[in-house]
């Protein structure tokens, strides 16, 4: 399964230019929790993760990478 560890080259070249760097798995993917709560599975509830994340660590420039379903995430 994927995770954020597959980025290391790519999260490489963007610290040379200084950039803050966040990585995150959706719940129930790569190495987050398996919470048992079935709404936590959601597109929904993984948006509502993402603006969370977004709104606490976005910057006036801003870089989004999203992956298989992340790039569903990210478009929205």
């Amino acid at each position: 399964m994927a995770t954020y560890k597959q980025y290391y080259g790519l999260i490489n070249g963007f610290m040379k230019f200084d950039y803050n760097i966040v990585t995150y798995d959706h719940y129930g993917c790569g190495d987050s929790d398996k919470p048992y709560i079935k709404e936590s599975y959601n597109t929904n509830s993984h948006l509502d993760d993402f603006y969370f994340l977004f709104n606490k660590y976005s910057t006036e420039k801003n870089i989004i990478v999203g992956h298989s379903y992340g790039t569903c995430i990210v478009t929205r």
